[in-house]
């Protein structure tokens, strides 16, 4: 996944992404890496922290949230004479 500059495009409306904040100090540059989403209102993005659902500022670019890890189960299938049972198992 690449990151995209909010000049470029903004999400989907209410979609959670990855978001990159600066601070905008030339002198003394410092980013940030939030959750959030984003509400697109008459092109003025507002950006929403889903931790704690305040208001960020600075956002410069943006990703899709990557997908959840999953650990690898096995899946056996057992009949009875009524059921059909699935078992999973790590």
């Amino acid at each position: 996944m690449e990151w995209i500059k909010v000049e470029d495009r903004l999400p989907e409306n209410g979609k959670r992404v990855l978001v990159t904040c600066s601070n905008g100090n030339k002198d003394f540059p410092a980013f940030s890496i939030y959750i959030a989403s984003c509400y697109n209102r008459d092109g003025k993005a507002d950006w929403i922290d889903q931790q704690d659902e305040y208001a960020i500022n600075g956002v410069v670019a943006w990703m899709p949230l990557p997908k959840p890890f999953v650990e690898p189960y096995i899946i056996e299938q057992f009949e009875t004479y009524d059921n059909c049972f699935w078992q999973i198992r790590q």
